[in-house]
């Protein structure tokens, strides 16, 4: 399992391995993210989760056939977003650079001093 902070910043290790322990990946990590979603509520972060789960050779044929379409339709599988990226970016001149570069800087000096 390998997750983002807000699946294990807002679950506890414990509620994490009990519902992996209790169920098929293809069934926990669904399970997983919807009640990370419901806890954080609004404050929620990302909830991002990738999952692998191993069998033996003799048990593998039942799994082949998994996909993504048959997870129902009252589970909440994805939260990405991606929209257009036409006219998103914008081309920097050179002062606009220049100035992004000072304002990194500027808040490196502040950081490292507060930790003087």
């Amino acid at each position: 399992l390998l997750c983002s902070d807000g699946l294990w910043g807002t679950l506890s290790d414990e509620d994490i391995s009990k519902q992996i322990a209790r169920n098929t990946v293809s069934h926990s990590v669904p399970d997983l993210v919807e009640a990370a979603l419901r806890k954080a509520g609004d404050s929620s972060d990302n909830v991002t989760v990738i999952a692998l789960e191993w069998e033996t050779p003799d048990a593998f044929e039942s799994t082949q056939g998994v996909s993504t379409d048959s997870i129902s339709d009252d589970v909440f599988a994805s939260t990405i977003q991606a929209g257009p990226l036409d006219g998103l970016v914008d081309d920097l001149d050179d002062e606009a650079i220049e100035r992004s570069i000072a304002e990194i800087n500027e808040a490196i000096r502040r950081s490292a001093a507060r930790k003087a």
